[in-house]
């Protein structure tokens, strides 16, 4: 390209090589550049479509980020509506599923969040993420035994993470076992001794037993 910054071949590999990197702006950038300077017509038409493909693409990147957004924000029924359509041309992307059961999840629409985790997991990896927020729909939907096996598969990939650890003690107090669920609120303390919810759990265990 220093050489020969007008010649269309180039512009026409350099396309290609970002298409493959996944790097769309630079491969539109550089299809354009072809369009602009090239008289092949075979050629140009694969190029349109390709051009196309990628407006697609970016339109349904667009989608999914702005889903993300206003899931985080707290405006879940926007991102499952974004989410939804962007998953209606990928139904094979297991984070756009992870988003979906989020905000589910979020709104305590359990059951449809418990199914999108569950879709996650059968078509992407098992993070442990995905199997803290299934737990946390499988708790609410008082499927006690699966939320349990759930929660030490997720332990077993990251066994000191908080979260879980505090999740499986509310299983405990929910399958009144109160001696484990302080021994998991007890351990979240190891880890991070300003854990609020496990303070709170802890008091209220003691005063269950009649010690406060």
């Amino acid at each position: 390209l220093a050489v020969s910054p007008d010649n269309e071949h180039v512009h026409f590999n350099a396309a290609h090589f970002y298409l493959k990197q996944h790097n769309s702006e630079k491969s539109r950038e550089h299809f354009e550049r072809f369009m602009a300077l090239s008289d092949d017509r075979k050629r140009r038409e694969g190029v349109e479509k390709l051009l196309e493909q990628i407006s697609d693409q970016d339109r349904l990147n667009a989608l999914f980020n702005e889903a993300y957004d206003f899931i985080k924000l707290g405006n879940e029924e926007e991102g499952i509506d974004k989410i939804s359509a962007f998953l209606e041309k990928n139904p094979e992307v297991w984070n756009a599923w992870f988003l979906l059961g989020w905000a589910h999840r979020r709104l305590s629409q359990y059951r449809k969040g418990k199914e999108a985790f569950e879709r996650a997991l059968e078509i992407g990896p098992a993070h442990s993420d995905t199997l803290n927020e299934l737990a946390i729909c499988l708790l609410e939907l008082q499927q006690y035994e699966q939320c349990r096996k759930t929660l030490e598969r997720a332990l077993k990939i990251e066994p000191e993470n908080v979260k879980i650890i505090s999740n499986l003690g509310i299983l405990e107090l929910k399958e009144k076992n109160l001696d484990e669920a302080g021994a998991c609120f007890r351990s979240v303390l190891e880890l991070s001794p300003d854990d609020p919810i496990a303070q709170n759990y802890l008091e209220y265990i003691d005063a269950e037993r009649g010690t406060v």
